[in-house]
């Protein structure tokens, strides 16, 4: 179903600045995250923290029709613009990467550069033989898993070190207490089942990472996006019956919606002085 040369080892590189040429818009990319598996079966695949140290000193520099791998290789290379369609060659296969794209933030444009070298016998062999660019961002497909570069001094990257250290800072030691709401019947198809947890001295994206690590064998909660954005609502499509809505109240307040078959599941993120308070509420049809 998929595009063979894109599961070998493809970087990916999105960035709407070469648009308009080359010479004028040189450009260095910093590497930033790797993603969960895309598919649950290859052969071809390694850790997260294996890909992470693979990638993390290898800086990616394009300037006037030349590819730099910092203190490795350069290459010249070619930009040609394809639709995603023609590129991937199937519908269904680029509906499957825009919804994987945009469970991490990045859009899929109508139009993509496709950078690969001159000349395929040069240095830049795989995984650094073909790049795609779209939405300022710089992805390459690597064992089975995307790694995502931004371009140097892009906020993103600061981003992304912040959650980073709350996801290191995770414990499961840490002092959540949580109650459950009343199960009875007439209450619960009126208000739904509410399980709400505390976490102390917590701020609210701290609190969400870990209650995404908390369900992370949950079939449905592990869908949660990885990172979020304060103040970014986004509507997340994982199947035809299965969406995510996040929706900011402030930055202090985040609703996510999950929409299934069988019933609607709202999950409320409130930060406050003392710490955020999260309430699980599951609603049926």
């Amino acid at each position: 179903m998929y595009r063979s040369r894109f599961f070998i080892a493809v970087i990916l590189f999105f960035s709407p600045f070469f648009n308009h040429g080359w010479a004028a818009n040189d450009q260095s990319w910093k590497f930033a995250m790797v993603s969960e598996d895309i598919t649950k079966k290859s052969a071809d695949k390694d850790s997260i923290d294996n890909v992470k140290k693979y990638f993390a000193e290898k800086e990616i520099i394009l300037k006037e029709n030349m590819l730099y791998v910092k203190g490795l290789f350069s290459c010249r290379v070619v930009d040609e613009k394809e639709t995603p369609v023609s590129y991937w060659q199937s519908v269904k296969t680029v509906s499957f990467y825009r919804d994987f794209l945009k469970q991490y933030g990045i859009q899929l444009d109508e139009n993509i550069d496709v950078i690969t070298p001159v000349d395929p016998n040069s240095q830049c062999q795989l995984p650094f033989s073909e790049f795609i660019i779209t939405d300022n961002t710089l992805m390459l497909i690597y064992k089975n898993r995307a790694v995502w570069y931004y371009p140097d001094g892009d906020v993103r990257l600061k981003q992304v070190k912040n959650q980073e250290k709350v996801q290191e800072s995770i414990s499961t030691t840490d002092s959540v207490s949580c109650i459950e709401g009343s199960n009875e019947m007439d209450v619960v198809y009126t208000e739904g089942n509410i399980v709400t947890c505390v976490y102390p001295n917590t701020d609210l994206l701290s609190a969400y990472l870990k209650f995404r690590e908390k369900h992370k064998t949950d079939e449905v909660l592990n869908q949660l996006k990885k990172s979020i954005t304060p103040g970014k609502n986004e509507i997340i499509t994982i199947l035809s019956d299965l969406i995510f809505k996040y929706n900011w109240k402030s930055n202090n307040e985040l609703d996510v919606d999950i929409l299934q078959s069988g019933g609607e599941t709202r999950l409320n993120f409130r930060q406050t002085n003392e710490g955020t308070t999260v309430k699980n509420i599951s609603l049926p049809d």
